[in-house]
């Protein structure tokens, strides 16, 4: 009996020094229904690199809170690092919007350079006083340059880390939204 308690003992802490915790991966998704298809419209497009800070260049989503701490939400991922899945987002989205256009990612390859190039800039995720702030910026290069600066809100009713998530999903769907209106009216 008493041998049995070390072994007892033993099981105990190597089976819970082995409990492994799952990574969840998100993707934003692209939305069929969200968006007007735009059959007239036909441009040539390059999206290029997206600019973000380098807290944000992980797959590990993260925000800033008020007082300057990086949050990194527990065990959610986005499926690639933020910069390159944002860049493929806005690009399946721009895609889908205007199925006559050709929309291509930056570096252009062997491909000539586009007429009009999206540079987007994501400069922060922040989270104040239980509503999460996403500030962009955006520049379609044109003949008429146009940039833009957005700072979109959304209040938390919820502080657990998918509500988190869920919301950050709502801003940056937000912000491809908007890009996509801008375009159709060029």
């Amino acid at each position: 009996m008493i041998r049995a308690i070390p072994i007892i003992l033993g099981v105990f802490v190597l089976t819970g020094c082995s409990t492994k915790t799952t990574k969840v991966f998100h993707d934003i998704p692209i939305s069929i229904e969200r968006t007007q298809t735009n059959h007239n419209i036909k441009i040539t497009l390059g999206v290029n690199n997206i600019s973000i800070p380098s807290y944000l260049d992980t797959n590990k989503i993260v925000y800033v809170q008020s007082d300057g701490a990086i949050v990194s939400l527990r065990d959610l991922r986005w499926s690639a690092p933020f910069g390159v899945h944002m860049q493929n987002t806005i690009i399946n989205q721009l895609q889908h919007t205007f199925p006559k256009s050709t929309i291509r990612e930056y570096p252009w390859g062997f491909y000539k350079q586009p007429l009009h190039i999206l540079r987007v800039g994501i400069h922060s995720f922040v989270l104040q006083d239980n509503i999460l702030i996403l500030k962009a910026s955006y520049n379609i290069s044109t003949e008429h340059k146009h940039n833009k600066t957005l700072s979109l809100k959304r209040e938390l009713t919820s502080l657990k880390d998918e509500a988190i998530m869920y919301q950050m999903i709502a801003l940056i769907t937000q912000l491809i939204d908007t890009i996509s209106q801008d375009i159709a009216k060029k």
